[in-house]
């Protein structure tokens, strides 16, 4: 127990020097748009003609996050947050109404998640109560909208807001009623004194466009050149075991072997998969199987999610590996966004304010540590025009960081001013010192940590090696004594 406890604090320690990375995007963009005039519908593929006369951004920074909350209640205290407020002028002679979407992060992985033992989520903190949107002061009806993100990857305002879709995604394979095969399998008679790794695996044959499979539970996949692969999971006597063929039924259920998995190597060795029942879905069934509206998620949102998770190999590979990204997990990728529309008359100006937290990744490699937000600028460039943006940074702590030169200290934090849209992003660091001293590599601590753990043990078990030789003499020498007695 004493060297578990070792171990995890090692663990910890690696994992709080550089932990919590997220970036918080945000800005108005069009998802489309129409007009109206004496003539009847304007077409959105025209640009449309609304501008943006002014944006101001302020940041209100007055607290850092915590790394870890224990209680719902302290994490809805952390008040970090941004308003967008854009002043839009439409000089058409035609109404315009413009339908927008806001972007604005993933849920922080340090977040406060409530656990259902009844449905097995974890369900979040509900943060956005406290923000919203407004338009001329009012507030209007946003509706919350998610999508499936990797923090891994870059944002891409094309892509990513081509996922938002009105009903179910028109994917190339998927859709709500394609027919889904369900085996359940136990697997049975593996000599598991002799093998300890036993994986349970199926071949998969190259993509027909006729159907796929998938195995939930699976944690291995691997593929030839020529499309086809394996589809693999680490399993033991009793296991349940679930198989989905998603789309055409087979013929025969497909064929089970089982290995004995030797570091890189496997060796086929015998046991049984026996097939314990058959089931005929849909693949809506399956996509809303975890499914919980108290989530706070649209249904199709969910759906189309899912969809977008299957085709994580590609849209032509006949395996689908969810990976890390169970379906229970899905909860942790999503990119939350406003969706939102504004009208404006000929000739009218109208403000739209927008406010959403504010969360920053930190860094605990430093002391003190260095909180990194981003904002996304590049979105606005989908207006018509762009004026004057101006940010403020409303915060007691000092700005260590920033990719856009021209801030200026201010009286209750820094400010920018620019013509029209800066190159790049906005992102900026803010720590309690000026210059915060980075610490040594967390990754060293943790390596020479092992290092000392496994050194520790091989002293013991020389210390041991060396106490069993004394015991052994001594009572080599009592028995020649009593000989000679």
């Amino acid at each position: 127990m004493k060297k578990q406890r070792i171990t995890a604090f090692l663990i910890i320690m690696f994992l709080l020097c550089d932990i919590f990375k997220l970036s918080v995007f945000a800005n108005s963009a069009q998802r489309f748009w129409y007009g109206t005039d004496a003539m009847g519908m304007v077409s959105k593929d025209k640009d449309c003609p609304i501008e943006v006369e002014k944006e101001q951004l302020t940041f209100d920074i007055k607290d850092f996050p915590y790394e870890y909350y224990e209680k719902e209640a302290d994490f809805l205290a952390y008040n970090g947050r941004v308003k967008a407020e854009y002043t839009f002028y439409n000089p058409a002679d035609y109404t315009v109404t413009a339908k927008l979407v806001f972007p604005f992060g993933t849920y922080p992985s340090y977040g406060y998640y409530n656990y259902d033992s009844g449905s097995n989520i974890n369900y979040k903190a509900d943060d956005l109560y406290k923000y919203g949107v407004k338009i001329n002061g009012k507030e209007v009806k946003a509706v919350l909208r998610h999508t499936l993100f990797n923090q891994s990857y870059e944002f891409n305002l094309d892509y990513d807001i081509s996922l938002i879709q009105d009903g179910y995604v028109k994917d190339s394979f998927y859709s709500p009623d394609l027919p889904v095969t369900k085996y359940t399998y136990a697997l049975s008679g593996v000599d598991e004194k002799k093998y300890k790794n036993v994986s349970v695996a199926i071949d998969i044959p190259v993509f027909d466009g006729k159907r796929k499979f998938w195995l939930p539970d699976g944690n291995g996949y691997n593929s030839e050149e020529d499309g086809s692969g394996h589809l693999s999971m680490d399993a033991k006597n009793g296991e349940i075991i679930a198989l989905y063929i998603i789309g055409e039924p087979v013929a025969a259920p497909p064929e089970w072997k089982i290995y004995n998995v030797i570091e890189d190597e496997n060796e086929e060795i015998s046991g049984t998969m026996a097939l314990k029942n058959t089931e005929e879905l849909s693949f809506k069934d399956i996509a809303l199987a975890e499914y919980d509206e108290k989530a706070g998620i649209m249904e199709v949102d969910w759906y189309n999610v899912i969809v977008h998770l299957f085709n994580r190999e590609g849209e032509d590979n006949s395996a689908v590996f969810t990976d890390i990204y169970t379906i229970r997990d899905v909860l942790k990728f999503l990119m939350r966004w406003y969706e939102y529309e504004v009208t404006v008359k000929p000739g009218e100006k109208i403000v739209n304010t927008v406010e959403t937290p504010m969360y920053p990744s930190i860094y605990l490699n430093y002391e003190p540590g260095v909180y990194s937000y981003t904002y996304l600028l590049s979105p606005a460039s989908t207006w018509a025009k762009f004026g004057e943006l101006n940010i403020y940074v409303n915060t007691p702590f000092y700005m260590i960081e920033t990719n856009q030169k021209g801030f200026v200290k201010a009286k209750s934090g820094y400010s920018f001013k620019s013509d029209g849209l800066p190159e790049g992003e906005l992102k900026f660091s803010l720590s309690e010192r000026e210059k915060p001293e980075k610490q040594s590599d967390g990754s060293i601590w943790f390596v020479l940590g092992i290092l000392i753990l496994g050194a520790v043990q091989v002293l013991g078990y020389i210390l041991a090696g060396v106490v069993v030789v004394i015991v052994l003499i001594v009572l080599i020498k009592r028995c020649v004594r009593n000989k000679k007695e």
